[in-house]
């Protein structure tokens, strides 16, 4: 499964509409206490995916259907 970690943000967890940003999970090696993963050169993106006012399953579904090949944080805001 491509999402091996969701960082929700949202100030009212219990609003389905959100702001979405989609990127690697090594990209977060850096932080202190974080899980490690194998750096992809091939699959290397920045912010692929800024996805505005979709729902929380919207946003993992498209995860899932379009980064089968490296493993993604999805990241949800409050849609301002």
């Amino acid at each position: 499964m491509p999402v091996t970690n969701v960082v929700d943000s949202r100030t009212n967890k219990y609003k389905v509409e959100c702001k979405v940003i989609i990127e690697p999970s090594w990209h977060d090696n850096s932080v202190k206490g974080s899980t490690r993963f194998v750096v992809d050169d091939e699959n290397d993106f920045m912010i692929d995916d800024d996805l505005e006012v979709v729902s929380v399953g919207e946003a993992l579904v498209y995860a899932k259907k379009n980064y089968s090949k490296t493993e993604v944080t999805v990241y949800l805001y409050d849609v301002e």
